[in-house]
């Protein structure tokens, strides 16, 4: 509903006319600022009886605008990783940490952390294991006597027996019968009884006991030579890079198992007792005690070679494109009726209008000149609305204030301010003004600008009276 002809003195009416620039601007206008209620009419019915007059209109307001059917996807880039196979790694035994100072006299082998496995390898690296590589098999004599080994039982190697302080080495049999017996003989000759080195039980220090610790020693070294040897015969340096040379694995689940399958043969820690080996006394529960030691000597095992370590996943990490997509949208248009239907009259000099429209939104005005100075108040309750979660949001009272004034023949201009709500309830202030030009034959020129929250709106224009 409009005030505008019946308040002829209002000039904040006229004033909002002037910067209506559009239907969906003149309803924020409205609202927003100090203008009175006005629908998009298409139709304007008015009516003067006396002193009052009585005005409806009827409009329809259709707006078109566009929904968001699916959402636009960016463009982007999706990584996996693709296993290509699965080998096993084996600690180098022999390895060393680089000095931290210093000159690196560290050999080809030592600087070597991990040796690639590949099946026809020994199934341990750990030096006492390699006694096949330097004892021959022992057998004993007919009579079944492992105090008379054959000549040939053992091995022989040179070693010094004494602690003199100079080098006198001798040679020296290792002998081990078939119970697993070892003894030491400082002969070349390993029948000669009379040199078979024997523990003194009751003196720690005698010389017999340093001899046998001396020929240990030696024995020791023999192993050690022997693992060195074995483990540079691996070129564990180029192992690193040669697929040919190491056992490999497809890089599936299936394969991945048969790797661990195959690092449960090997004997990481040299005790003689793989994981295999103990999972299957486990699992045998041949009595509680076999079981604890079977249990043990599994955790042993895994300490010595760690699955994440000792299998090692060579993979690669390839990267795909996907290309974006654009929104999918439709128009939609949106149609409303509108209707206002209002009363103003005049009394004492003073105009007064009441309207109501469609969207429940009661405003009222009041107008009065003296002299040149006219003022007009207005005051407007919206309908309470509801917010995303349908709670009832109480809309507050919008309200503004107009003064115009006449500063020559047939112009006039007026400044109002307003103080109300938005559609979310927040407070908000706007000030607006506006000026009217007659130009004679029913003709006027009229201009208005307005700013609420910081936006401003302007528009000019002419209007015609018959």
């Amino acid at each position: 509903m409009s005030l505008r002809r019946d308040l002829p003195k209002s000039q904040a009416a006229r004033a909002c006319r002037a910067i209506e620039t559009s239907r969906q601007e003149r309803r924020a206008w409205r609202r927003q600022h100090i203008c009175p209620v006005s629908t998009a009419a298409d139709i304007e019915l008015g009516v003067t009886l006396g002193g009052a007059t009585l005005k409806m209109t009827y409009g329809n307001s259709s707006t078109v605008k566009t929904e968001v059917v699916t959402a636009a996807v960016a463009e982007s880039y999706e990584t996996s990783e693709i296993v290509r196979y699965y080998d096993i790694r084996i600690k180098n035994p022999l390895s060393e940490e680089k000095p931290a100072t210093g000159t690196d006299g560290r050999t080809a082998v030592q600087m070597v952390e991990f040796v690639g496995w590949h099946s026809t390898d020994r199934p341990s690296l750990v030096a006492d294991t390699f006694f096949d590589k330097v004892d021959t098999v022992a057998d004993v004599d007919s009579d079944d006597d492992p105090t008379t080994p054959d000549a040939s039982d053992g091995i022989q190697f040179m070693a010094d027996l004494t602690d003199d302080g100079t080098d006198n080495p001798t040679t020296v049999t290792r002998l081990m019968a078939d119970n697993g017996a070892v003894s030491w003989v400082n002969d070349a000759d390993a029948t000669a009884t009379d040199d078979v080195l024997v523990p003194d039980a009751d003196n720690p220090d005698a010389e017999v006991n340093q001899q046998i610790a001396a020929a240990m020693k030696a024995y020791n070294k023999r192993l050690k030579e022997e693992q060195e040897t074995y483990i540079t015969s691996l070129m564990p340096q180029n192992r690193a890079t040669r697929t040919s040379e190491r056992t490999i694995f497809d890089g599936t689940e299936k394969g991945k198992a048969a790797a661990e399958a195959a690092l449960d043969t090997l004997d990481c820690d040299g005790d003689g007792i793989t994981a295999k080996m103990a999972k299957d006394a486990i699992k045998a529960k041949v009595s509680a005690t076999a079981v604890s030691e079977a249990e043990t000597n599994l955790e042993d095992e895994m300490e010595a070679c760690p699955r994440d370590d000792a299998i090692r996943k060579v993979a690669e990490t390839v990267e795909k494109y996907i290309p974006g997509t654009p929104a999918v949208t439709k128009d939609v248009t949106d149609d409303q009726d509108e209707w206002a239907i209002g009363v103003g009259f005049a009394a004492g000099g003073v105009d007064i209008g009441v309207g109501y429209d469609s969207n429940k939104l009661v405003n009222m005005g009041v107008a009065s000149s003296i002299g040149g100075i006219s003022m007009a108040l207005y005051y407007e309750k919206p309908k309470d609305t509801m917010d995303a979660e349908d709670n009832v949001v109480t809309m507050g009272p919008n309200m503004g204030i107009n003064v115009g004034m006449s500063v020559a023949e047939g112009t006039s201009v007026n400044v109002g301010v307003s103080r109300g709500y938005d559609s979310d309830g927040m407070s908000q202030r706007g000030v607006g003004i506006g000026m009217s030009h007659d130009l004679g034959g029913g003709a006027s020129f009229k201009f208005g600008a307005g700013r609420v929250k910081g936006k401003t709106a302007a528009d000019a224009g002419i209007s015609m009276s018959f």
